[in-house]
């Protein structure tokens, strides 16, 4: 008789039933919902964006740099002109201030010389100017005489003329010179401009020309 070993067929179906019975029907399972989808979408968006504003900046620096460039070219071109304009312009402005000091010692020399002039022309006999300071619109006088007689026609002649006004006595005091009492005097005045003074100095008698007349 003849027997057939069936266990291990029968354990073979035992094991394999399982596995038909987990393979009810298909299923798919998507990797990623709507929300990340979005979400992957602005990131995108915003990288391009991005990308085109950085291009744009760019071209714009690149562009700024060029015209830099050419500037600091056309620049060192014309350098040595630019230079030249520069020294021309030093030399005019040392020949301006040397031209200022000259008119000024000028008219400085005109003021003082018409100054002595007025002061020698007041002088009374026997009066002396010793000392004399000048400032713009003012002067000081220090002198001696021999009696305060001499001093006050000095200051009414000095008040006569048309280059002093407001002669002011500011001090006396007697002293001994060269074994002689004298008067030692301080004066002061304003000044008048000598265009000024000139006008008013201007021959007014019978034989002055007349003003606008034929």
């Amino acid at each position: 008789m003849i027997d057939i070993n069936l266990m291990r067929r029968e354990k073979g179906r035992r094991e394999t039933a399982p596995r038909r019975a987990r393979r009810p029907g298909v299923s798919f399972k998507v990797p990623f919902n709507v929300a990340t989808l979005f979400i992957v979408v602005i990131v995108l968006l915003l990288v391009v964006v991005l990308g085109g504003i950085y291009l744009s900046q760019s071209s714009t620096i690149q562009g700024l740099n060029r015209s830099i460039r050419t500037a600091e070219a056309e620049r060192t071109r014309l350098q040595d002109k630019i230079n030249l304009i520069e020294d021309l312009k030093q030399r005019e402005a040392r020949l301006k201030v040397k031209f200022g000091v000259i008119a000024n010692l000028d008219r400085n020399r005109f003021s003082e010389a018409r100054l002595l002039e007025e002061i020698s022309k007041s002088l009374p006999e026997y009066c002396w100017v010793t000392a004399l300071s000048e400032s713009p619109g003012a002067v000081s006088l220090e002198g001696s005489a021999f009696s305060n007689m001499t001093v006050a026609e000095f200051m009414d002649r000095l008040s006569s003329s048309a280059m002093f006004q407001n002669v002011e006595l500011s001090g006396t005091e007697r002293q001994a010179t060269e074994g002689k009492q004298t008067i030692k005097f301080v004066l002061s005045a304003n000044t008048v401009a000598a265009s000024t003074s000139s006008a008013e100095t201007a021959p007014t008698g019978p034989g002055a020309p007349a003003k606008g007349g034929n």
